[in-house]
């Protein structure tokens, strides 16, 4: 994401014309080709291609969770006594702006959320006035533009990851996939719930006239906010992810749009009356895993249990046709404070997958540690390296049975050689490219 210079903040025609913030689409690009063999290279050399999206005069920055991450803890006696995660504990606390309006042209009110940040894992989600109206809208430009590539809707997902981080980004005035307490949103995804997995796209715009949606101009006329300049809004942010990608995020954002694979949306908007500024944010989920518990005491054995929605081959790897089901383990330190001006600082390149500030640009998984398989064949020696460098851990027990699952495994030696820290899992159904979950863990926490 790019910060508009001084001298960009007005144009030379008009006081009131106001330059689109050069926007960043975080985004990961999906690796091709079948799962290879631990023998070969497998997915931890695939390097995650994260992408920004620069707008005209909107700001957009795109996040997909690229190759799995996982984010593990530290060493043994650092760790959290409540590292055991369950997803379906209520995360959230609501809070619903009303507003008396009843036309689409009437200004709307101030929107003010309460401080949205998390503790003890929990968060306050607020929203604006006529949400359900601006979700709906959202709700079908998306789907809308999947349709014309023959792809299948996305539903509204009840995660309030979306919401919760377009009013994070409101109340502390500024725009990145981070937050100011340093999470990443994956990290925010699974503490608020989210079983799958998630990429994120996010978009700055300003509430405007019909005749400025869509077009490649470099300057938007803010107008004030009601029903109908904020829909405006949505649909030039949606355009420009859609038709305006390549040149700053090499098209990252509209692959995030048009994954196959995605079946919900989390969606986030805020508005700010007195700068016009419109908030937009797409959490699009991988969500085919209804429920998930992950329990990690000690990491000695981490357990992953729960139950498929749909017809979801996690047979597992090895077997005799070296392909099947994996997880992939990605560390992240825990996260720390990051302050408003460091969020706000300029991507210092044209390119939002090349921001010398790295809070601007592209987010990444963290850093690759290493695979779960399943267990090693008997008979076999199965080394605990794989070629391309990282570790490859072997299932205790890897079971499925209908649509349940229980998977069991040891993330000691990680967490013993990295310590303290987030540790995300990705899991990969059998023959897939895309991950089934970014469920993060907190060790040390």
């Amino acid at each position: 994401m790019t910060t508009p210079s001084q001298s960009d903040q007005i144009s030379i025609r008009d006081k009131d014309i106001r330059v689109r913030r050069g926007g960043s689409f975080f985004f990961e690009k999906e690796s091709s080709g079948s799962n290879p063999s631990p023998q070969e290279y497998p997915r931890d050399n695939f390097s995650p291609s994260h992408k920004g999206h620069a707008g005209r005069n909107i700001g957009i920055i795109v996040v997909t969770i690229l190759t799995i991450l996982l984010l593990l803890g530290t060493i043994g006696y650092y760790y959290s006594p409540n590292v055991t995660t369950s997803t379906n504990l209520t995360s959230t606390t609501l809070v619903v702006t009303t507003t008396s309006a009843s036309s689409i042209g009437q200004q709307f009110p101030s929107f003010q959320s309460a401080n949205p940040d998390f503790n003890n894992g929990k968060a306050t989600v607020s929203y604006p006035a006529n949400y359900s109206t601006l979700a709906n809208y959202s709700l079908s430009l998306i789907n809308k533009d999947r349709a014309g590539f023959g792809l299948s809707s996305v539903i509204q997902s009840p995660i309030e990851s979306g919401q919760q981080h377009a009013d994070y980004m409101s109340y502390f005035g500024y725009f990145s996939h981070w937050d100011t307490q340093g999470y990443k949103p994956y990290m925010r995804y699974t503490m608020l719930g989210g079983t799958g997995s998630v990429d994120e796209n996010v978009a700055l715009d300003y509430c405007m006239n019909s005749s400025d949606v869509g077009n490649n101009s470099s300057e938007v006329i803010p107008v004030p906010c009601t029903i109908l300049s904020v829909e405006n809004a949505l649909n030039d942010s949606e355009w420009q992810m859609m038709y305006n990608d390549f040149a700053c995020c090499n098209n990252g954002h509209r692959e995030n749009i048009l994954n196959p694979m995605h079946n919900r949306v989390s969606i986030g908007v805020a508005y700010n009356t007195s700068s016009d500024e419109v908030l937009f944010v797409e959490d699009f989920e991988n969500h085919y895993i209804n429920s998930i518990n992950v329990t990690c005491p000690s990491c000695q054995t981490t357990t992953i249990r729960g139950n498929m929605i749909g017809a979801v081959d996690l047979t597992p790897w090895p077997q005799p046709t070296q392909s099947g089901s994996l997880i992939t383990v990605y560390y992240d330190p825990l996260p720390i404070n990051i302050s408003v001006s460091s969020l706000n600082l300029p991507c210092g390149s044209a390119s939002e997958l090349n921001c010398t500030n790295p809070y601007s640009g592209a987010y990444g998984s963290g850093t690759f540690l290493g695979e779960v398989f399943g267990p090693c064949p008997q008979g076999y020696t199965c080394s605990n390296q794989l070629q391309g460098g990282g570790a490859a851990i072997y299932a205790t027990t890897w079971q499925t049975s209908g649509s349940s699952f229980d998977i069991q495994f040891s993330l000691s030696s990680l967490v013993q050689q990295d310590g303290n820290g987030v540790y995300t899992l990705y899991l990969y159904p059998n023959n897939s490219n895309h991950t089934l979950t970014s469920f993060s863990v907190f060790v040390g926490s």
